[in-house]
């Protein structure tokens, strides 16, 4: 059976745009028609839409949006983000902010017993205060901020109390006997190697420490505001009560069943 579409199709052209209308304008083509009349379309069949909601409109109709709605200068509503947020989110948002406090608390209160067991809370005395003559301020702060601490000793009987001797007992001599810090033994003041007392370390790990308490105070005290904030945000009946300088809070008892 032979093929007669074998040769190559005949490439219909439009005619070229006469010389005689040249100032009038390109002239219209067939695919320039086909736009328009595509565009023409596409707009009658908008505003045959309109025109059927605006028919059905409920004049009484009311959205709680439209009190927050807005247009611009061209009459385009204006997108407006709604920045309140929900008794929910609310909720939410206070559940994480006290495990994100009680994290701080436990983390804190770690960091406060390691640098109190590294420092043993030693207790300032006079002889570190003769050494350090000349930094008042370094001796003040460290009577300030080192707690008193006691060092007990206990002995098999009344007999061995009586015969007990806490130089011998330290191997130091009576006049350093009361220090806990920095207690020099008599081999060393036979040698003439005392050790040095960095008085300027102790003040700093001491004020760090004192720093660090009252930071987990006022970690402590925010996380109670916040759980008694989220508490009160649950509702019922609650009876605010002033006791001093303090409020106190009482809720009604409910049943539960």
């Amino acid at each position: 059976m032979s093929n007669f579409n074998v040769g190559q199709k005949r490439t219909y052209k439009e005619r070229a745009q006469p010389k005689e209308r040249k100032g009038r304008g390109l002239l219209e083509k067939k695919r320039d028609y086909l736009l328009r009349a595509k565009d023409y379309k596409r707009k009658q069949r908008k505003l045959k839409k309109l025109a059927l909601a605006a028919e059905l409109k409920n004049p009484d109709e009311f959205y709680f949006g439209m009190q927050r709605a807005r247009v611009d200068k061209t009459g385009a509503h204006m997108v407006i983000e709604d920045k309140s947020h929900s008794h929910k989110d609310l909720s939410r948002m206070d559940g994480e902010d006290l495990r994100y406090l009680t994290t701080r608390q436990v983390e804190e209160m770690n960091r406060v017993e390691r640098l109190r067991a590294s420092l043993h809370d030693l207790q300032h005395d006079d002889d570190d205060a003769s050494s350090s003559a000349d930094e008042p301020a370094a001796r003040a702060a460290l009577a300030a901020t080192v707690p008193k601490a006691k060092h007990v000793l206990f002995v098999p009987s009344t007999r061995a109390l009586d015969r007990f001797s806490a130089a011998k007992h330290f191997g130091t001599v009576d006049e350093a006997v009361g220090r806990v810090y920095n207690r020099v033994r008599k081999e060393q003041l036979e040698s003439d190697t005392l050790p040095e007392a960095d008085v300027e370390a102790r003040v700093k790990s001491y004020n760090e420490l004192a720093a660090r308490r009252s930071r987990l105070a006022t970690i402590a005290r925010m996380r109670q505001d916040m759980k008694l904030r989220k508490e009160l945000r649950k509702g019922g009946r609650v009876r605010k009560e002033k006791r001093g300088d303090k409020v106190v809070y009482k809720w009604a008892k409910q049943r539960k069943r």
